[in-house]
């Protein structure tokens, strides 16, 4: 009898630890399975993925063939100086709950922040970051992930990207991903994906961000000609033609978004105006869309030039006067 007891207690109090309004947590995202020293650098916290997190991701991606990679000593020295250029509030998140950063070759993304919680529903996470930012500035890493929403239907057109000479690709995937750490934590848009949200059993629909410019994650007030069409990395088939760029970016340049990739859904948003606000303001450099056909030059944005953009940029204070709790 005191067997089954101790078994009972054994077994609710592992409940209590990895399940939230009675939904059990995968492994992946239970704090207690990894090693947190949030008094560590961040960059120490650089390693390969375990055998949980390679599951997960090549679940996630159909792709079989995700391993890790460790970045060279000359790379983490370039990754130390691009946490130390972020904003305040970012770097704090970092050192307080970022859990670990893993390199993964050929990741269908740029980087991915995936959530973790603790018994007490502590919002930590790990960051993915594909090595190819690595090897290009935060120019050519626009450039060459824009080309994958397009149907390359006119291969005379090419859309470019320059955000200057200061920005690094791997700072630009530092900053968009560390926002969504503290989107996490903060809650600055209702939620950054539907998992967390359901574990947490939140049911906020509209914060000060995203209202009168989202009535739903995916979904803004305002629907716009490539609403619902973009899709980047090959995660779905392109419905853009680059064709039809010129008339994209001329839109996209009177709207509240910076960037395409912004205008997916609200955590995209939220993660993309503060990377190129950074970049802006902070760092001083130009955020510059380009079409050109050939070696015409057919358009030419700054999208955080757009009134409707100029009027949400009062919520990027937040990033640079505080630290995370």
């Amino acid at each position: 009898m005191k067997i089954k007891t101790i078994v009972t207690v054994i077994f609710l109090l592992a409940c209590v630890s990895s399940c939230f309004h009675g939904k059990r947590l995968e492994p992946v995202h239970r704090f207690e399975n990894y090693s947190f020293k949030n008094h560590n650098p961040v960059f120490s916290r650089i390693s390969l993925p375990p055998d949980m997190v390679l599951r997960h991701l090549r679940q996630l991606d159909n792709r079989p063939d995700y391993t890790g990679y460790m970045p060279t000593r000359q790379e983490l020295v370039g990754f130390e100086k691009a946490i130390s250029m972020l904003p305040v509030l970012n770097r704090s998140m970092l050192e307080k709950r970022l859990l670990a950063v893993y390199f993964v070759p050929n990741f269908m993304g740029s980087g991915l922040t995936e959530w973790v919680l603790d018994r007490n529903g502590k919002v930590y996470g790990f960051m993915v970051i594909n090595p190819l930012v690595l090897r290009h500035n935060a120019s050519e890493l626009l450039t060459l992930k824009e080309r994958t929403c397009y149907i390359i239907d006119e291969p005379e057109y090419t859309v470019r990207f320059n955000t200057g000479t200061r920005c690094s690709g791997l700072l630009y995937i530092l900053l968009h991903e560390s926002t969504h750490l503290v989107d996490y934590v903060l809650h600055i848009t209702p939620y950054v994906d539907d998992a967390i949200n359901d574990y947490l059993d939140r049911h906020i629909t509209r914060t000060p961000f995203t209202d009168r410019v989202w009535t739903a994650y995916s979904r803004p007030v305002k629907k716009l000609s490539f609403t619902g069409s973009v899709s980047f990395y090959g995660i779905r088939k392109p419905a853009l033609k680059l064709s039809e760029s010129f008339n994209i970016y001329r839109e996209l340049s009177s709207s509240p978004f910076v960037s395409l990739y912004g205008s997916q859904t609200w955590a995209e948003d939220l993660a993309e105006m503060l990377s190129f606000y950074h970049i802006t303001e902070t760092l001083k450099q130009p955020y510059v869309i380009s079409v050109w056909k050939g070696q015409r030059l057919l358009l030419s944005v700054r999208p955080m030039d757009s009134p409707l953009v100029k009027l949400r940029l009062k919520a990027m204070d937040l990033f640079y006067r505080q630290e995370a709790p």
